[in-house]
């Protein structure tokens, strides 16, 4: 029997410009290969001016070109992938906008299905970007569409009524929406949106992240980690408080590793470190940015305890990651951490709570405190591991397929 065929639009994902976006979903994407056949359409934005874009139509017409191929910047791993550059001229509305990028995206896989390549199902991957152009594909070819939703829209001025009526058109024309946690499922539904729902998680590799204690070997101090950006709902100021807590307490003999993943300008870069500054623990602290994917692990495997101070996150990926090397997690109760956080793997305060975070910290690092390693990993893998992970989307897959 010939395998489904599953088209993946993506978001987000991984280009020679921006090598860790979406990575998640290229991972996800290449684990499911041996049950389906699985290609990618992710086109690129560029941003130009009216006048640019007039000039470059003009040329694209006198070249017979109606579409710049993107393919070779996309990192597609093992998967096929496709994709053009499509125009977003300053200036227009983003219901003009967007016509240029489903254009884009109608004419990929127009291409597609000419080669006798027609998708039995289209997996969007967040409902803002993906989700809207899946839910035109699906009604313009007749194919059936899911989205997996994992990100948390904020509905404030910068929403146009235009994409606020989109998002909510997509999500309730989807076959499945699939959220990667309980916390985010509310969140949606909380808006009066009626859609079939799923709880997906997200896939946590084994594989990549293992059990290996360095914690104290190199510095003999006790090593803490976090994960994030400079963003108000990432609660830094929160973190830096409970440091400086920690430090008054008498224990100076700490290192601390901040892994920035992105940041939006060199100001916003180095506010950062002026937040440490200013409470005094600067000089306990390492900063690293946008470390490679493949060296995460590293600094997890290295660390005493992660720490997370959000005060939402959908999921919480990078606590998992931590878990799975048999570190426990100090969290702030920010939703999607609920789905895993337990006393046999970390401890949970309330938001903004710093005390609490700093004692919990002290008494992981003097031992009052103690966590099984293998036990923190195995709370990971059994729920969200490949093999989990895998059963769990297969079956959202053939659920879908079978009702259409």
């Amino acid at each position: 029997m010939s395998k489904k065929k599953i088209l993946i639009i993506p978001t987000y994902f991984p280009t020679t410009g921006s090598p860790l976006s979406g990575t998640q979903v290229l991972e996800q994407s290449e684990l499911i290969q041996a049950d389906y056949e699985v290609k990618v359409l992710f086109c690129i934005r560029q941003d130009i001016t009216r006048k640019r874009y007039y000039f470059n139509k003009l040329k694209n017409h006198l070249r017979l070109k109606q579409y710049i191929s993107c393919s070779d910047q996309i990192l597609s791993g093992a998967l096929e992938s496709r994709g053009f550059y499509y125009n977003c001229v300053i200036g227009n509305s983003d219901e003009k906008n967007f016509s240029f990028c489903i254009h884009a995206y109608k004419t990929l896989l127009e291409n597609l299905i000419t080669e006798n390549w027609k998708p039995d199902l289209i997996h969007a991957r967040t409902a803002e970007h993906a989700g809207l152009i899946a839910c035109q594909l699906s009604e313009h070819f007749s194919i059936p569409f899911i989205i997996t939703e994992n990100c948390a829209l904020l509905f404030d001025q910068t929403f146009s009524v235009f994409k606020f009526k989109s998002y909510f058109q997509a999500i309730e024309k989807a076959s499945k929406v699939a959220f990667v946690s309980n916390y985010l499922m509310k969140l949606v539904l909380m808006h009066g949106v009626k859609c079939n729902t799923h709880i997906i998680g997200n896939l946590i590799d084994e594989g990549r992240f293992t059990i290996k204690n360095e914690v104290e070997e190199a510095t003999g101090k006790f090593k803490i980690l976090i994960i994030g950006y400079n963003a108000y709902i990432k609660d830094f100021l929160t973190f830096f408080k409970a440091l400086q807590y920690i430090v008054e307490q008498g224990h100076q003999d700490i290192a601390v590793d901040i892994i920035v993943t992105f940041y939006w300008s060199e100001e916003n870069k180095n506010e950062l470190m002026k937040l440490a500054e200013e409470h005094n623990v600067l000089q306990y602290c390492n900063f690293s940015y946008q470390v490679p994917r493949n060296e995460i692990s590293r600094f997890f495997q290295q660390t005493g305890v992660f720490v997370s101070t959000s005060i939402t996150e959908t999921f919480g990926i990078a606590c998992c990651e931590a878990m799975l090397c048999g570190k426990p997690v100090v969290a702030t109760a920010n939703g999607g951490i609920d789905d895993f956080i337990s006393p046999e793997n970390g401890i949970k305060v309330q938001l903004k709570d710093f005390k609490a975070i700093g004692d919990n910290i002290i008494k992981i690092k003097t031992k009052e405190l103690i966590f099984d390693p293998e036990k923190v990993r195995n709370s990971i893998v059994k729920k969200y591991g490949r093999e989990a992970f895998t059963t769990n989307l297969k079956s959202l897959y053939d659920n879908v397929l079978s009702n259409n």
